[in-house]
């Protein structure tokens, strides 16, 4: 329908990212043309663009990130209206409710926040000692929480630069952070290194209580309601390897609704601000 497109590519070959509208069940799928594969979306806050972070297909750090490879799409047409030139020190990245500024997490323990209009550099984060695999704003640009491979999650306040909440002893790589809308919630998931284990827990953001602790989860995003938190299940024992994408309610835990399979290894996933569109990238 006219409500949504999308764009993906052949599994073995290409980079794929697929959409949903969350009124229908299958996605629309195009072909990127792009032999690598994609570490990261961003949906832009009107649902008009999409960005896609590329990455090296490399069996020993798959979230290598290739240089030229991130791109901006339209979300309509599925046509690449930007292509910016990437950096191979960068994991992840997030842009804030407000579009003023960006975030980057790297391989060399740090985050480090951009102002979006002038390109200048705002503040570094510090604090982990391992890569910083996921990065995410809260909704009022206050916070900022950051994954690493050292098995953490740190909260940074924006203004002071101090950590309000560190969630240490998760055992695995964070690979994904996320807020929910009110900001009240943060949820991380960890993955074991090598392995299709994941897991995904949910904390209050500002005690640090854990609220509930889910099987799976390889990339998280938020609705625009905090009853819904969408992951990413993988079955890599499959042939061929297939994914999922699961809305769950996050303070129980419960199923709310089961997208279809998708053939291939999806890796991340974001949801449009207006709740209709979802959109999850892989390989």
């Amino acid at each position: 329908g006219e409500d949504y497109e999308g764009v993906g590519a052949e599994r073995a070959e290409h980079a794929s990212l697929c959409f949903w509208d969350t009124g229908f069940a299958q996605p629309e799928v195009r072909t990127t043309r792009d032999r690598s594969g994609v570490s990261q979306v961003e949906i832009s806050q009107d649902g008009r663009y999409v960005a896609a972070v590329g990455r090296v297909n490399d069996e020993y750090d798959p979230l290598k990130v290739v240089p030229g490879n991130t791109r901006v799409y339209d979300a309509i047409t599925g046509e690449t209206v930007l292509q910016l030139d990437g950096s191979p020190e960068m994991h992840c990245l997030d842009i804030s409710r407000d579009g003023k500024l960006a975030v980057a997490g790297d391989y060399g323990h740090a985050a480090r926040i951009w102002r979006i209009d002038s390109l200048t550099p705002m503040r570094e984060l510090t604090g982990h000692t391992g890569s910083v695999r996921s990065v995410a704003f809260d909704t009022e640009t206050r916070r900022v929480a950051t994954g690493s491979d050292d098995g953490s999650i740190i909260v940074h306040n924006l203004d002071d630069g101090k950590q309000p909440l560190v969630l240490n002893g998760l055992g695995r790589p964070v690979v994904s952070v996320a807020f929910s809308p009110d900001s009240k919630l943060v949820a991380g998931a960890t993955r074991a290194t090598g392995d299709a284990d994941s897991e995904t827990r949910v904390w209050n953001a500002d005690t640090g209580e854990e609220l509930v602790r889910l099987a799976g989860g390889v990339s998280i995003a938020f609705g625009i309601e905090n009853s819904q938190l969408a992951l990413i299940e993988q079955s890599r024992d499959a042939q061929p390897p297939s994914s999922r994408v699961v809305l769950r309610d996050p303070v129980t835990g419960d199923i709310l609704r089961t997208l279809p399979d998708f053939d291939g290894l999806l890796t991340h996933i974001a949801w449009s601000d207006d709740g209709r569109r979802i959109v999850a990238a892989g390989t």
